[in-house]
């Protein structure tokens, strides 16, 4: 039963790393379209990576790590250890790819 949980709980977590990434790049494009100054754009800029280096990227490696160190649905060895990061670190590149490809612009929409 805890197996069924897990898979669950790791489901919402795949979809919460997509929305955070997702997040961080439609912020990160209405701020390079914002008539700024270049200077506080780019500040703005590098502060919002930051932010989201600080917030999304340990939750999307160590959150299954951390969910099977609660209900320990895996034995406690190195092995699944190494895996569940890898599990974390392989769902953050998917959502940052995912998430970057949705986000531009398609050629349909450009008008010239």
């Amino acid at each position: 039963m805890k197996i069924i949980g897990f898979a669950f709980v790791i489901l919402l977590y795949a979809y919460a790393c997509y929305l955070g990434v997702r997040g961080y790049f439609l912020v990160a494009a209405k701020l390079r379209r914002n008539a700024l100054g270049s200077v506080t754009r780019n500040a703005l800029t590098y502060a919002w990576f930051l932010v989201f280096i600080a917030l999304v990227v340990p939750f999307a490696i160590f959150f299954p790590l951390w969910v099977n160190t609660e209900w320990m649905v895996f034995a406690d060895d190195e092995d699944s250890r190494m895996l569940l990061l890898l599990l974390g670190a392989a769902c953050l590149a998917l959502a940052a790819w995912t998430g970057w490809r949705r986000s531009r612009p398609s050629a349909d929409s450009l008008v010239y």
